[in-house]
């Protein structure tokens, strides 16, 4: 057993607690007001993480965690499509910290399944920092539904220049 083995057992829970704090944070300010997304986001993402709890690090390949966070990026566009009345802006955050998670682990499975290389390098601490930073702010997005990074702004200026 190693230190980053027993640190990815607790950063995956500290992020299921996470959300399973935003969520309960979200239900308990939104019990009497009609607008329910930002529950069903944490929702989501509190039941999706979850299983992070019962995966063993050791045996878990990355594709697990794209097929992971692809199916919790797709129960999101499919409570986009059918449930939501407006667009909150942990919806935005939510959905831009899956991808940027999806790209990672999807560039550390072409590592570790093309190269065949195990032994430490630089990109490693990139994805561990990245995917780690994506996962806080996502948490983040979900208590506190504010574009505190500006992302949302962002993306308004970078829509508006191409229309």
């Amino acid at each position: 057993m190693t230190v980053s083995y027993n640190y990815a057992i607790y950063l995956g829970a500290i992020v299921q607690w996470g959300f399973l704090f935003a969520f309960l944070h979200a239900l308990a300010n939104s019990i009497n007001k009609p607008d329910k997304e930002l529950v069903y986001i944490s929702f989501v993402m509190c039941i999706c993480y979850s299983g992070n709890l019962f995966t063993d690090y050791g045996q878990t390949t990355y594709l697990d965690f794209i097929l992971l966070d692809g199916c919790t990026l797709l129960a999101l566009l499919f409570l986009k499509r059918f449930k939501f009345k407006s667009y909150p802006v942990a919806y935005c955050y939510v959905t831009t910290g899956l991808c940027i998670n999806i790209i990672f682990s999807f560039l550390m499975h072409l590592d570790m399944t093309l190269s065949k290389y195990y032994e430490y390098w630089w990109f490693w601490s990139v994805f561990t920092v990245v995917v780690g930073c994506a996962n806080i702010c996502m948490i983040i997005a979900c208590f506190i539904n504010r574009d505190f990074l500006g992302l949302v702004n962002l993306k308004s200026r970078i829509l508006n220049r191409v229309l």
